[in-house]
């Protein structure tokens, strides 16, 4: 779902779409970079009005709620497990 999200936000122009390239060579993998009129465009909003949006898809749509509910946690599983922490020396954001 995460890969779906990222390319919709790319068909409307708010992701570009860069090709990955290791040593130059491409490697058919696509980074998605977030251009600056899109992060201009998030620093409008509050994390009110996303609490507000994600309240109203609980309520409205359940299970485009649930599935994302599922997406988020199995990221920051996966976040919390490659993740050594500040404690081991790494860049904790």
């Amino acid at each position: 779902m995460i890969d779906s999200a990222k390319d919709g936000l790319a068909d409307r122009g708010l992701l570009e779409r860069r090709p990955k390239r290791v040593f130059r060579l491409q490697t058919g993998r696509i980074d998605y970079v977030l251009p600056d009129a899109t992060a201009e465009l998030a620093a409008e909003h509050s994390p009110e009005d996303v609490e507000r949006l994600f309240s109203a898809t609980e309520t409205s749509r359940p299970e485009l709620w649930e599935l994302l509910r599922w997406e988020i946690d199995r990221a920051v599983s996966a976040r919390r497990t490659t993740d050594p922490g500040p404690y081991y020396g790494g860049d904790h954001w």
